[in-house]
């Protein structure tokens, strides 16, 4: 199947498939944050052709809540003061995982992946106990 529009141009949404099957169709240009999405969506490459881009190391819980920031940050992209997004701290981890998978950490003139998720070192912090187990903590 070809992603694009009736005029033969790019399709304005691309979808997005978790590893366990969730599909969700995001608006195209809300993905560029990604460099990850944005290489799979150049050129010849089969996403660019098909408009859906398989991603296979990240389950659907996850991808949602980075669907979710992807239109987060289209909506705040050219505003100085932007509101927190809500990320629940047993998903913290995961998502600085698939944020550090997708290339996020360059949004926004090149800082952190943290304030990219909404994540803030004073609302989640994932700290190494012994036996390298992962704690998610807020601090006070």
């Amino acid at each position: 199947m070809d992603a694009t529009n009736g005029n033969g141009g790019a399709s304005k949404y691309i979808t997005l498939v978790s590893k366990d099957g969730f599909e969700f169709v995001v608006l195209r240009e809300a993905t560029l944050c990604s460099d990850y999405i944005r290489g799979m969506l150049r050129n010849n490459m089969t996403e660019a052709r098909t408009g859906r881009c398989e991603l296979q190391d990240i389950n659907g819980v996850i991808l949602e809540k980075v669907v979710e920031y992807f239109h987060y940050w289209y909506k705040y992209r050219d505003r100085e003061d932007v509101p927190d997004m809500e990320i629940p701290v047993e998903n913290c981890l995961e998502l600085v995982v698939a944020a550090d998978y997708l290339g996020m950490d360059n949004v926004k003139n090149h800082e952190s992946t943290l304030p990219h998720l909404g994540l803030r070192s004073s609302t989640c912090v994932m700290a190494v106990v012994p036996r390298g187990v992962f704690v998610n903590r807020t601090l006070l």
